[in-house]
Order: C-alpha cells, then sequence, then structure tokens
C-alpha cells in the first residue's frame, strides 16, 4: 500500500477510565470502528487488538463498564471527540490470538432496558420526554413540540423502547450519546428541511450502491381511534401527493398502492391527521437507500445531508444514517455512510429549532477528561 504522508496519516486517541492509554494501545490495534447511528440504535465503538502477548489476558484484561475517551481524525489538523462509551462486551478469540472491544454510548449502568409499566395522562409529548430524561438523568438536547396527548402506557416496556416508538408516531429521531448523559433529539421534517452540508460525485467516493424499491412506501396512511368519552371515531388520514416524489417521476411509479391502516389513541382530529403524515414521512424515506464508502472524512456524522450528482435519476440530497469510520492497519482509514433520499416533506412540516448536527460530538458541547491523551496513528 502507498505510504501516506503525515499530513493525511490517520490517528486516533483513547483515554480508559480518564486515563492516557493511547501510547500504550496503539502498537497492538490491528482496526477501531466508530459508528455513529441515528435512531433506536446506540453510538458504538469497537476495538479489535492483537493479543499474543498473554498480558492482554491477564494483568492487561480490560474491564467491563470501563469509560472509553475516543478522538479520531487526521495528524496536524484537530481530532473529533467521537464521546464517551461503556465496554460492554469482550471477545477473545486465535489463532492468532484477538481481542475483540465492543463499547456503547448507551451502557448498561442505567436502568434503560429494564421493562416497567407507567401511564402519563393529560399531557405533551414533549412534557413526557422531559420527564424521562430528568428520570434517567440525562441532559436534553433539541426543541420538541408540545403536541396534546391524553394518554400514553408504556406497559412492560424499556424506557428505550417506549421512547422510540413515541418518537416514531410523532415524526422525531433521536439518540442517546456520551455514555447515556445526553439524550438528543431531532425532528425528521427539520433533518430533511436542512442545507446541504456535502457534495459527492461518483468519482470522489470508492464504492458506492443505491437501491430505489416501490413495495416500501406506502399511497397513504390511515389512522383511526374510538374515543371513549366523546363515543365517537376519530380518523385521521395522509395521502402521498406527486410533489413529495424525489428525483423524477420517470423513474416509474411513486408508490405501491397499498394502504397502511393503524389504530392509536388521537385525542383529536388534528392529532390523528398529524399522525398519519409523519409516519407516512418516515416511509417515503425508504423509497431509495444506499451505501457509500469513500477515503476517511471525520466530519462526516449521522444526521447530515449530502448531496449526490453525476448519477443521474439516482443523484439528489440524501440523509446520512449511519456514519462508520473505520482506521485500520492494513486499510487506513474509510468512512462508509448509510444514506436515504429526502422527498421535499410538505408545506405543513414548517421547521423548528433542532440541534445542528455536527461530526460526532463537539469538544464545546461535550468535553472530555483532561487525561492527555497520546497519539495513536494508523500504520499504513
Amino acid at each position: 500500500m502507498e505510504t501516506l504522508n503525515c499530513a493525511t496519516m490517520p490517528t486516533f486517541t483513547l483515554c480508559y477510565d480518564g486515563h492516557d492509554m493511547t501510547a500504550d494501545i496503539a502498537p497492538h490495534v490491528l482496526a477501531i470502528l466508530y459508528s455513529d447511528r441515528l435512531g433506536e440504535c446506540a453510538d458504538s465503538l469497537e476495538i479489535d487488538i492483537d493479543a499474543r502477548n498473554a498480558c492482554w489476558l491477564n494483568s492487561w484484561y480490560p474491564h467491563k463498564g470501563a469509560q472509553l475517551d475516543f478522538r479520531f481524525g487526521y495528524r496536524h489538523t484537530p481530532l473529533i471527540y467521537a464521546g464517551a462509551f461503556e465496554l460492554d462486551e469482550i471477545q477473545a478469540s486465535g489463532p492468532p490470538s484477538r481481542l475483540s472491544l465492543r463499547a456503547r454510548a448507551t451502557g448498561g449502568q442505567r436502568m434503560m432496558r429494564t421493562q416497567v409499566s407507567r401511564a402519563y395522562e393529560h399531557t405533551t409529548l414533549q412534557a413526557i420526554v422531559e420527564k424521562m430524561a430528568r428520570r434517567l438523568r440525562m441532559t436534553l438536547i433539541g426543541e420538541i413540540e408540545a403536541l396534546p396527548i391524553d394518554r400514553a402506557t408504556q406497559y412492560q416496556e424499556s424506557d428505550l423502547a417506549f421512547l422510540h416508538r413515541l418518537a416514531t408516531q410523532y415524526g422525531y429521531l433521536f439518540k442517546i450519546t456520551d455514555n447515556h448523559s445526553k439524550l438528543v433529539f431531532w425532528r425528521m421534517a427539520d433533518l430533511a428541511q436542512g442545507a446541504v452540508q456535502h457534495h459527492y460525485t461518483p468519482a470522489e467516493l470508492t464504492h458506492w450502491q443505491l437501491c430505489d424499491s416501490l413495495s416500501q412506501v406506502p399511497a397513504a396512511v390511515r389512522l383511526r381511534y374510538h374515543h371513549p368519552r366523546q363515543r365517537s371515531l376519530i380518523r385521521g388520514q395522509a395521502q402521498l401527493a406527486e410533489s413529495l416524489v424525489p428525483g423524477d417521476l420517470r423513474m416509474g411509479c411513486a408508490s405501491s398502492v397499498d394502504i397502511v391502516q393503524l389504530t392509536r389513541r388521537a385525542p383529536t382530529q388534528a392529532s390523528a391527521n398529524l399522525q398519519a403524515q409523519r409516519i407516512l414521512d418516515a416511509r417515503t424515506l425508504l423509497r431509495t437507500r444506499g451505501r457509500l464508502t469513500l477515503t476517511g472524512n471525520p466530519s462526516l456524522a449521522a444526521g447530515q445531508r449530502l448531496e449526490l450528482t453525476g448519477l443521474g435519476l439516482m443523484g439528489g440530497r440524501y440523509l446520512i444514517t449511519r456514519a462508520t469510520h473505520a482506521i485500520c492497519r492494513t486499510q487506513g482509514y474509510t468512512t462508509t455512510l448509510d444514506i436515504q433520499r429526502l422527498p421535499p416533506f410538505a408545506a405543513h412540516n414548517t421547521p423548528t429549532s433542532c440541534p445542528a448536527v455536527q461530526p460526532a460530538l463537539p469538544p464545546s458541547s461535550s468535553t472530555p477528561p483532561a487525561c492527555g491523551c497520546a497519539t495513536g496513528e494508523s500504520s499504513t
């Protein structure tokens, strides 16, 4: 492999429970994989180690539950702080002896996955999320609409699963970051309507794959709810308009002929229509999906938008749903993006103030422990 000059040499720093371990671990690291995700799945950090030194299974054996702080990028440039992760799993294999460390941003030291039952009555979406953030001792980032909810039931459901269900129902995405200390919420329409941060052509990608499908997108979503107090049937509906079709109509049908029928609580017809529309908006994103691989770019993060040109009808604006940064001893630094094409959302989706999506977590908002980390470089 061609030798990289110092300016393009990938590098990383790693702290273990607030202590610098980069200089000690760097000679043994085979690969580091950091995945930044939108939605229910947490950000993760995986480290593959050459464990032929027997100390890795004895005095050097890592402690489960330890906090790992990770930065990555290129030499002589400011490194991106990916956040804090809790070491969750250690896997050993051989020959030759290897140790795989898996850490995630939602650790197991808080009861977020315990199934519980709770009821929320005569409240709003904003109030429920704020209450859960306080109970889980997290800082809530992002503005949430005060959408009326007459009752929401968490029945034998973990807090994570309940949050995901509630967010999906009302058109939001969320993630828990920085070792379960921050709860970040985005409204899906705000992510779709934001400015494009990156532009790519096929020549700038080492590999690309796009899939344009039909069956995932329904023609309409209909929601119904029998209100027990009013003794009336509340109906809501959202129809796929031609204006929502991304790209060119020469690509064929806009959707399948299927209609999604749902029974969900909705205190008013306006609430029923809003829920139906936001479910349809989410399903519309599934029409065109893809994966891009390119030379490592630490500024790429989940929730950002990019534009593809030079791909004909498959080009356009895309949302990054997952950004995976891999620093490998043999292959150098690459970034892989999972993307979904963005339609121009309907006029009713007026933007609200939402947290800007930065590459990973900026030091200004999430300052890592002052451990004076050294530099670990990829030996490419």
